[in-house]
């Protein structure tokens, strides 16, 4: 499984990363920090099984960043919790 997780807190993310990365299956984890960077790894990467993002972030916020990544990918899976 491939995941792209977006969170600006750095301790998060890591938590979230290693949870992933021991899961059975284990999942291959790409992470960002803002909605900016999770785009253009998105681009340059491809399709993930699921984006897991953060609600409030730096740069494109949860939103638009799935806007933009559905205007790629319509039927890519994302997550963003509620505030």
């Amino acid at each position: 499984m491939r995941v792209l997780l977006v969170d600006d807190d750095r301790l998060l993310r890591a938590i979230i990363g290693k949870m992933l990365d021991h899961s059975q299956p284990a999942a291959s984890v790409d992470e960002a920090s803002d909605g900016d960077e999770a785009l253009r790894r998105y681009r340059e990467c491809g399709s993930y099984d699921i984006v897991l993002t953060d609600y409030d972030h730096p740069g494109l916020n949860s939103y638009l960043l799935a806007e933009a990544i559905r205007k790629q990918n319509p039927s890519q899976p994302t997550v963003i919790p509620q505030p």
